[in-house]
Order: C-alpha cells, then structure tokens, then sequence
C-alpha cells in the first residue's frame, strides 16, 4: 500500500497490522503540514476500501515523536483561501471514516501528541501512551491562536472522557501528562517507552473494551438536568476567566457544545463553520502574525547550539540569579551557583526542588537535574565555564568591581553575561580588559512563564560573542530578542513608561482597581499597579531612576514613598494593594469613573509612544520584533498584534492625535514622538 506516499511511513507485519509513522518535514517538531494531509486522505481513503488489514497502528517519529501540532501553513491556506470550509471538511470527513473503520485502530504515543495529532489520535479507538516525561496531551492552539479543533476534536474528546472534564480541557487550553491522561480515561494504556509497540499490538489482536465503550464519565454527561447544569456553570466560570471579544475559542467550544444535536454530521458540519469563522477572525490573524515572528527569534537561537556550551557560571544567588541557575540546570546543563552569602546558594537549591520536581516528575531526573546544580561560594568552577552569567544587584560599581575581579579567572573562549537592564553595556565594559566578550542576557521574573530573553549588544560586543549568547539562550529552550544595550534595553523602557503613568494617576487620587480594571479591559494582562507590585516597588524605583538619570522624565512621589515605607509590593504584604494569602484585596472601583477614556488611554498610550521611540532610535531591529517582543514578556495583548501592529490597524495618525489630546491636558510626557511621522510606511 501506498507507496506513492513522501511523508507517512508505512510497514505491513505478519499478522497483516498496517504500522504508520509521520514524518514531516521540519528537523526539530514533527508538524503535519498540508502535503501531509493531503496523503493522509489517499491513505484513509484505501483503507477505507480495504479489507485485508487486521488492525492500524500510528507510530510516533523515533526522534521527534508524536505529531505535535499542525503547521501553520494550513491555517494560512484557510486564511487566504475563497472558498475555505472544503479546506477543513476533506481531513475531518476522512478522520470520521477512521473512526468508523471495522478493524481495530491504535494511536502509540510518545512525545507531543498536540492539536492535529491529538485530533488523529481521537479519531482511533485507542490509545496508549509512554510514560515519559515529554510526552503529552492537549490543544494549546485554543489559547494561543484561539481557534478550537477542526477535525472532531469538539466532538469526541466530550464523547470520549465526559463533558464535565473534556470541555473544560478544551476551554482552558489545558495540557496534561500521561498520568492524568490515564486517569481520565483519554489514553487506555501507560507504559514505558520500550514496551509501546507491545502494547499497541495487544490492543490490535485482542481488541479489549475501549474507554470510549466504557466511560462512566461520558454516559453520566449525558443525563439531561446534569448537562444543563454543567453547560450552565461552565459559561459563568468562562466568563469570569475571558473576554469573548478577546477570547472568543471557549465561547465558540460551549457554543458548539449547547447547541448538540445527536447527529454527527451535523456537530461536525458546526465545528467546521465555527472555526473557519475563528480562522478568519482578526483575533487570529494577529496571534498567528506574532507567532511566525516568534519563530524568528527560534530560529536566532539555533545560532550558536554547536559551539559546545555545557558549563554556566552563575554569580549571585538572589531571586533572578537562583532563577537563572536552576533553569539551566532543568535544561541539561552543568551550573556552578556562587554568592557572597552561602545560604543564599542552600536556599537557591532548597527553591530549585519543588521546581524541578513539577517539570520532571520522575525522582531520578530530578535528582540528576539537582545534581547539575552545584553550590560554589568560592568560585571555583568559573575557570572552566563557558558562560559566565552575574546577576548581582542593580548597582554600577558592585558590577564593575565583580567583573574586574572576574575576567582574569574566565577562560578564553567564554562569554560573560550580565542580567543588567538599567545600566550601559559601554559602563561596565570599562572594567574590562577585553570587552568583546561582555553582552546582556536580560531574563525576566518568573522565568518559567517568560520565555523571553533580551540579548544586548554593547558598542564594542564581538559579533562571535553575540552568536554564542543567543545560542545558549535557544539551547535552554528561551527566545532571544536582539537589542541596543542602552539603558532600560527595550522592555524595561516600553513597561517603565506603562507603570509610571499608572503611579501618577495613583497620586492623583484614583483609585489602584479603577486604574488596573481600565488597562485590563484594554486587553494587559495586567495593570500598570498590580504589574508594579509583582516586580517590586523597589525595583520599580531602582529602574526609574536608573532610566530617569540617562534619558530624563520624573518618577512619581508615590513611588518613592511606598519604597521608604516598606511597601514593596506583594513580597512584603503591602504596596499599591494589601496582600492576605499572597492575593491583592482589590476595592470595587468608583461607577462614576468607569467610562472615562483616559482611564484607560494614559498608560496605554505612554507605553505605545515609548515603543516608537525604540523604534526609531534602532533599539529593536524591526516593528516585528519589537511586536512580538513587547507580548511575550509585558503582557501587551496578542489579540491586537503587538503595539506597533495596534497602531498601523488603527492609523497612526489617529495615535498621535489623541497623543497630542493627552498631552494638552496632562503635560508633555505626551508629546508624540518624532518616530511617529514615519510610522506604518
């Protein structure tokens, strides 16, 4: 069979098992691209016209795994296509012939098994999984593109483990393990990786009772006053948790799910008119647009991968340095974790566990991840470091003096990294002897959920030196945003502004709620205030002033006086909110306030002229990657398409008109920017 087939592998055994294995065509992630739909279909189509076959086994890639999603080029066919339904339609008709065929059918897991593949494996009647970390379940691309499956998946992941987990699975975007994929009953089996094969031959020539035969979950769901209730308390929780304008996939989901009939053909005809309409929606085509962005700073990471990293020399052990030292560790690298202060290191490593813990699992993987991380107070694995990384505090001579003290101890061949957003790369690099090799690696806090990392070059950074830092920012699995090392880098700038517009209306006797609310409904994921309290008012005063002294402006009274105060935000219990239970006790804002436009236009405003004076000044090469940038790590919503993208949409010269409003009543920190009279051409 099929052997007109480029990227399915196909193997007919003894016992007449069709084993089939997908094989894209990208290197890293095993992405079912539309030539592979396109044979996916002849091949379910001969199937469905063969008898001859006992049973049907889809295979994961022995390097990549599973199938882990579907290429974004399908969706940009549907996107550009006249006639876009038949483009969903011909995979999703031939995924219900797969879930109708006579013979037993098989999806063995391992790896990434998201979206499109989640939705192949749906469509058979098992399912079994490894039990290896990497591998797991779900559809990411209901948060990330808010688009919700196209090929059934509304339809049989209800079905198969019960509204009542599967539709909040869908609505929340949620990927699980195996383990939990066990118990809810979305894969039959869980066994170790060498026993996949085993197991998926069992299912085929005994053909035990499937979950999707035996679900008590799924028939519970059925019951009509059960349904009712569920769907009734799910749309509450929804709406509490999303805006349907900015968040429409989990409306669509319990759209899809209320109106139900028992006709299949029907729901699947829904699904399919439901996410075209999505697809084609501008929410999506800007999260789509940032995301192929994102891919070029994936690709910038891929620069220096073979230069032989292995060793990451990380000095100070507080909150952003622990942070940095344990992420590296967690991805495979040998650390050395030094301080001034030895139980900052102990409690460093003590933090490390619990983390290692929740992204590994498995005891002896966290032990080995533990093991990488090494406790150094005196230094003495920086000789043979091959990145060398300080994240001492935001102090210009404490820097200075470390780095002298440093470089006569680093190897030739290393880099040395500094966390530094405020100050100049050209400030420090005077304390060294050859600062070619000096860069900025600015992470952001918490790391884990921040996938961004600012890479700076200074006036005298070797080109050599910039490539083997943004590998090894791609080799730990974070994104790297090339940019000038002038103070406050790119983001620090962009969000200085967005917080500080929000302490002056603060000062001003607005009420913290009103302030944030205004923003939120914008579209931030946060308020400029709880954003403030989160980072730490001290830090926040720290970077102010940082970048108050080198480019001007005024950092509200306010600031300074929570700082004196001992109100630093909600490490300490208390700063623009109260802290009971690490959560912000938020006051109902005024209703009178509620529908003033400069509520919310101020900060938002502040932040969008600060990235036009990026812009223009060269900090970030480009709109796009300053774009995809400022949504990655300030929380600038995606749905707008990052805050130059917002701007063009809208006019640029609309922006700088309401600028100038703003600045006639406010003062001149609203004065637009030069850049804007060449934006958008």
């Amino acid at each position: 069979m099929a052997q007109h087939l480029k990227h399915w592998r196909t193997r007919r055994d003894i016992d007449d098992i069709l084993w089939i294995r997908y094989q894209g065509p990208h290197d890293d992630t095993n992405l079912l691209t539309q030539a592979g739909i396109d044979e996916l279909i002849r091949l379910i189509d001969e199937l469905s016209d063969d008898d001859s076959y006992s049973g049907l086994v889809f295979l994961p890639d022995p390097q990549r795994g599973f199938i882990a999603g579907t290429d974004r080029e399908v969706l940009e066919a549907v996107q550009a296509s006249e006639a876009p339904l038949p483009h969903i339609q011909a995979l999703q008709a031939r995924l219900q012939k797969l879930a109708q065929l006579s013979i037993p059918t098989v999806a063995a897991i391992h790896g990434t098994c998201f979206s499109g593949g989640l939705e192949i494996a749906l469509a058979c009647r098992y399912r079994v999984a490894t039990d290896a970390a990497e591998t797991r379940l779900g559809f990411p691309d209901i948060s990330a593109l808010e688009l919700h499956p196209c090929w059934g998946g509304t339809v049989r992941l209800p079905q198969l483990i019960g509204e009542a987990r599967g539709l909040p699975m869908l609505i929340d975007a949620e990927v699980i393990d195996t383990v939990e994929a066990r118990r809810i009953g979305l894969v039959d089996q869980r066994v170790p990786s060498h026993q996949l094969r085993t197991a998926a031959r069992r299912l085929v020539l005994r053909q035990p009772r499937s979950q999707q035969q035996a679900g008590i979950a799924a028939q519970v769901s059925k019951l009509a006053l059960f349904r009712q209730g569920l769907l009734r308390r799910l749309r509450l929780n929804a709406a509490q948790q999303y805006d349907p304008q900015h968040n429409p996939a989990p409306f669509a989901i319990l759209d899809l799910e209320e109106a139900a009939s028992g006709d299949i053909g029907a729901r699947l005809q829904a699904e399919a008119e439901s996410f075209v309409k999505l697809a084609l929606s501008d929410t999506t085509r800007n999260l789509l647009r940032l995301d192929r962005h994102k891919q070029r700073l994936e690709a910038l990471g891929q620069i220096g991968k073979a230069e032989g990293i292995r060793h990451v020399h990380v000095v100070g052990a507080g909150t952003m340095g622990s942070a940095i030292a344990a992420w590296c560790a967690l991805k495979g690298l040998k650390v050395t974790l030094q301080d001034a202060v030895p139980r900052h290191i102990a409690a460093a490593i003590r933090h490390a566990v619990p983390h290692f813990q929740a992204q590994l699992g498995a005891e002896p993987l966290v032990a080995a991840a533990l093991d990488r991380l090494q406790p150094d107070p005196s230094g003495y694995g920086l000789v043979q470091a091959d990145v060398v990384l300080e994240a001492v505090t935001e102090e210009v001579e404490v820097k200075k003096t470390l780095l002298r003290n440093l470089e006569p101890h680093i190897k030739p061949d290393a880099i040395i990294g500094s966390n530094t957003s405020s100050i100049p790369l050209e400030t420090l690099a005077e304390s060294l002897d050859n600062p070619s090799r000096l860069v900025g690696i600015h992470f952001f806090n918490p790391l884990v959920q921040r996938p961004l990392v600012e890479v700076a070059a200074g006036k005298q950074t070797s080109r050599a030196t910039l490539n083997k830092a943004r590998g090894f920012v791609g080799l730990i699995d974070r994104l790297p945003l090339p940019v000038a090392g002038n103070p406050g880098l790119l983001i620090n700038r962009v969000i200085n502004a967005y917080l500080l517009e929000g302490m002056t209306m603060a000062d001003e006797g607005l009420a913290p709620t009103l302030i944030d609310q205004s923003a939120r409904g914008f579209g931030m994921a946060l308020g400029p205030l709880e954003l403030a309290d989160r980072i730490g008012l001290d830090v926040c005063l720290q970077v102010a002033r940082s970048l108050a002294e080198h480019g001007g402006g005024e950092v509200p009274d306010t600031l300074a006086i929570h700082v004196a105060a001992g109100r630093l935000g909600s490490k300490s219990g208390r700063g623009f909110y109260e802290y009971k239970q690490k959560r912000a006790v938020k006051l109902a804002p005024d209703p009178d306030h509620t529908s003033r436009d400069d509520i919310t236009d101020r900060p938002i405003y502040r932040l969008l002229n600060e990235a036009v004076r990026c812009l223009r000044e060269g900090i970030v090469e480009d709109a796009d990657l300053l774009d995809v940038g400022l949504t990655l790590s300030t929380g600038f919503p995606g749905f707008r398409g990052g805050p130059i993208h917002y701007v063009c949409q809208r006019g640029a010269d609309a922006s700088a008109h309401r600028l100038g409003e703003l600045a006639s009543y406010y003062g001149e920190r609203f004065e637009p920017d030069e850049g804007w009279k060449t934006l958008c051409g």
